[in-house]
């Protein structure tokens, strides 16, 4: 499976899982004060895209270096699971901080995603699905057959 096809996938994957468990839960797609507009939507299309990008095209093949550098033999649809999901929740903890900053008045909080219930939870599940998913398309993709070397 090519990087493109994943990229697709992905961005398919997230954005039809979090649409549906939106309406499934009520609530908004997009947390918005106002009515939506064609510029939200275009919005949380980028934000993503740019996720599933950056999560092909980028997470990956560093892990994949990582992975070639550190000499690991073991199984690589873990490797590439775990170390997806430390990168993935690593960042949300990072985008909540920063985020928090901006509109907490008493200052930024690390679990801002995390404590907030509704649309930010969905986002994380489906987000740590995608990743799961995507992860263990690309190991099987990237993994190299082990030999019988007993003889």
């Amino acid at each position: 499976m090519t990087s493109f096809k994943l990229f697709g996938l992905s961005f398919l994957i997230i954005s039809i899982s979090t649409g549906l468990l939106c309406l499934a839960y009520e609530y908004p797609l997009i947390a918005t004060s106002s009515p939506y507009s064609l510029f939200d939507f275009t919005m949380f299309g980028l934000l993503l895209a740019v996720m599933s990008y950056s999560l092909v095209y980028i997470v990956l093949p560093v892990l994949s270096h990582l992975k070639n550098d550190l000499q690991f033999t073991h199984s690589d649809k873990a490797f590439y699971s775990i170390y997806t999901l430390l990168c993935l929740h690593f960042f949300i903890l990072v985008g909540g901080y920063l985020e928090s900053g901006m509109y907490i008045r008493e200052g930024a909080d690390f679990l801002y995603y995390y404590k907030g219930a509704g649309n930010s939870l969905i986002y994380v599940l489906t987000g740590t699905v995608t990743s799961l998913i995507i992860a263990t398309l690309y190991a099987t993709k990237h993994s190299v057959p082990e030999y019988d070397t007993k003889e």
